[in-house]
C-alpha cells in the first residue's frame, strides 16, 4: 500500500490532482513503449478507448500553446510529459511518446515500482 500511495505522490507533483485513471493509464502505456513511442490508433485500440478520449487525454498530457485572440497573449496547458510526432511511415498518423519530462516520472514510477520486484 505505501508504494501505491508513494506513486499517487508522484502523479500529483507532475500535475496536481486532475490526473484521471484513463490518464495514468495512457502515460503507463507510453511509457512502456519508450523512445519509439505509439500511434494514437493503438493505444485507442490496445486500451479499448475511443480515439477522441484517447486523442483528448494524451493532449492534456502534452504542453501545447493557446493564443488569445483578443490580446495576443500566448498561454501554455497541459503538463509537458509526452509530445506528438509525426508517424515517419504514415502522415496522417501521430506517435505519442514520453518528454524529458515525462521520462523523469516514468523513471521516478519504476524506481518505486520495481522497489518491491
Amino acid at each position: 500500500m505505501q508504494n501505491l500511495e508513494r506513486v499517487l505522490a508522484v502523479f500529483r507533483e507532475a500535475g496536481g490532482d486532475d490526473w484521471s485513471l484513463r490518464q495514468i493509464v495512457l502515460f503507463v502505456r507510453i511509457g512502456i513503449h519508450g523512445d519509439d513511442g505509439i500511434t494514437l490508433t493503438e493505444l485507442s485500440e490496445q486500451l479499448d478507448i475511443s480515439q477522441q478520449a484517447t486523442d483528448r487525454n494524451c493532449k492534456a498530457m502534452a504542453l501545447r500553446g493557446n493564443i488569445n485572440k483578443e490580446t495576443g497573449e500566448k498561454t501554455y496547458v497541459g503538463y509537458g510529459l509526452i509530445e506528438f510526432r509525426m508517424d515517419i511511415y504514415h502522415a496522417k498518423r501521430w506517435n505519442v511518446r514520453l518528454t524529458s519530462k515525462g521520462k523523469e516520472l516514468w523513471n521516478k514510477l519504476t524506481t518505486i515500482v520495481g522497489a518491491n520486484s
